[in-house]
């Protein structure tokens, strides 16, 4: 929902038809979901594969993250229509490491092979997607193909949201 409101946001501020008002809500809406999507990967990786933040660590190391997504977001709607790059680069990377010590902890933990295969679905997701943008990048860069490198990149986001269905369906077909 974050990514559809940031995308939708970009489409109202780019709009040429669109009112100064309208689009300024659209810049205000796009800066807001784009603080805010590491904040929930960051808690979509704390609460693998099962879907609860079990511990209290878990739980404050997610609520620090909304909360520093929330500090961004604040920035970003007073400096609308422009985003500064940096911060949600440095915050995404420092979500990203707390994200990582999260999922090898709980990674280092699981109980079964079920368990573990269920945490292995989403990294392989994620692994896959990186290589495929960074071989667009690359072709970007050598080729000047793709002409739209952030579509591609952005399409292989989907191979994350398809892994966690992918790690439960083996589950379900492993039980049944």
């Amino acid at each position: 929902f974050v990514g559809a409101g940031a995308l939708l946001g970009a489409g109202i501020a780019g709009r040429d038809i669109a009112t100064a008002t309208v689009r300024d809500f659209g810049s205000g809406m796009r800066g807001v979901a784009l603080a805010l999507f590491p904040a929930v990967a960051l808690h979509l990786v704390l609460a693998l594969p099962d879907g609860a933040l079990g511990s209290r660590a878990r739980r404050v190391w997610a609520a620090a993250g909304y909360a520093a997504s929330a500090v961004l977001a604040g920035i970003y709607v007073s400096d609308r229509p422009d985003l500064a790059v940096a911060p949600i680069v440095v915050l995404g990377a420092v979500d990203a490491v707390v994200g990582l010590v999260g999922y090898l902890a709980r990674y280092r933990r699981a109980a079964s092979v079920q368990e573990r295969a269920r945490l292995q679905w989403p990294a392989w997701g994620v692994v896959v997607a990186a290589a495929i943008s960074i071989g667009a990048w690359v072709l970007h860069q050598l080729l000047s193909w793709p002409d739209d490198l952030r579509t591609a990149v952005l399409a292989t986001t989907v191979l994350v949201p398809l892994s966690l269905v992918g790690g439960i369906y083996l589950i379900l077909t492993l039980v049944a």
